[in-house]
């Protein structure tokens, strides 16, 4: 796939002009006489950060209900979702299953020890809909579920799980990966009270029933450093019963960078190349560099007029981080047409297309 559409942009050199669509985000314009052109344009560096930043929360749905509960969530893109449970129980034990039409949940543990349950599932976001139930085994139970969907998250690392019969929640667990957010989802069997957060804790959701139970999900606001502990913990309360597990939902991996170059010819014997460079993660391009020179025609002969007044160019549409990235690049430059006596311009276009996995794609144009 070439540049995608965009405005309409008016390209003028000199009285020659070219039009185009394109999503402009910057153009640089050398004019020369003679002599080798060069161009640089790279992605803002806080565009490319801004893609490898770490997990962040798209969409968030919760709701309690009895026996099943369900949520949606309505994602832009391809996302990691995870379902929190928290369920009260009738017997010890207790267990629940998450799922959606058209999507596969994997469980990824639960705390059980003491009554009640807390229990984590994750899948991954294919439509602009996700659909969301969790069904208690026990029925009749109460049954409280928040789903959130992650930007810029490759997955799930560690997981623990605990749980007490009294005491402050909480729980540490060695995280897999620096750059991680660390989420918990807890049950208090005993009361429905407002949970007290430790330093640096974030609650998500929160229900307190009548059966006097308590259902939460909290984070920790910091991001993680490979192999060094962190928790989820409340300071209380801390005379009731509790169920409690943590996850570490990972960032991207490090990017890879391809870098692709390609030089054409005209009839002329003018030159243009275009070189880009893209850094991927695995779900989107993170940053772009292009470099585009030019090389004039050679020395004319006795018989030709030589060629004057070079032009060149090099631009990029929008960049926006999952999309496709174009650059285009080219040189103008006016020649003698001996057949009808005047000088008439011509140029010389090499585009690219960046896709989403990092291919790199060219394509020349020329006319006069």
């Amino acid at each position: 796939m070439m540049l995608g559409a965009g405005i309409a942009a008016q390209l003028n050199w000199g009285g020659f002009s070219m039009r185009r669509s394109f999503s402009l985000r910057q153009i640089i314009t050398v004019g020369l006489t003679v002599g080798i052109s060069t161009a640089v344009l790279q992605t803002s560096p806080a565009a490319a950060a801004a893609a490898v930043s770490g997990p962040t929360v798209d969409q968030c749905a919760s709701a309690i209900s009895r026996s099943t509960v369900s949520v949606q969530v309505h994602p832009a893109q391809r996302e990691l979702a995870v379902a929190y449970v928290a369920a009260d129980d009738t017997s010890s034990g207790q267990t629940a299953t998450v799922s959606s039409p058209g999507a596969t949940w994997h469980f990824i543990g639960r705390s059980n020890g003491q009554r009640g349950d807390a229990e984590a599932w994750f899948t991954w976001t294919s439509s602009a809909t996700l659909q969301v139930s969790a069904t208690a085994h026990q029925a009749g139970s109460g049954i409280a579920l928040t789903v959130q969907t992650y930007r810029d998250a490759s997955g799930i690392g560690a997981w623990g799980a605990t749980s007490a019969p009294s005491g402050a929640p909480s729980i540490g667990i060695i995280p897999n990966s620096t750059g991680s957010k660390i989420y918990g989802v807890g049950m208090d069997w005993d009361h429905a009270q407002r949970r007290t957060l430790s330093n640096g804790q974030v609650l998500d959701s929160q229900y307190l029933d009548t059966a006097q139970d308590t259902y939460w999900v909290q984070h920790a606001s910091a991001s993680t450093s490979v192999g060094s502990p962190a928790t989820i913990s409340d300071l209380g309360p801390t005379q009731d019963q509790w169920n409690l597990i943590a996850i570490e939902i990972l960032p991207p991996p490090s990017g890879t960078c391809t870098t692709a170059s390609r030089t054409v010819k005209d009839n002329s014997g003018v030159t243009q190349t275009l070189t880009v460079k893209a850094c991927t993660s695995a779900t989107a391009v993170i940053s772009t560099t292009a470099t585009s020179s030019y090389t004039p025609a050679p020395p004319p002969s006795w018989h030709t007029l030589p060629i004057t007044d070079y032009r060149s160019y090099l631009g990029e549409t929008a960049f926006k981080p999952g999309l496709d990235i174009g650059f285009y690049s080219g040189v103008s430059y006016d020649y003698f047409n001996s057949d009808l006596g005047i000088i008439e311009p011509a140029y010389l276009v090499l585009n690219a297309d960046v896709e989403p996995n990092g291919v790199i794609e060219f394509n020349q144009l020329t006319g006069g």
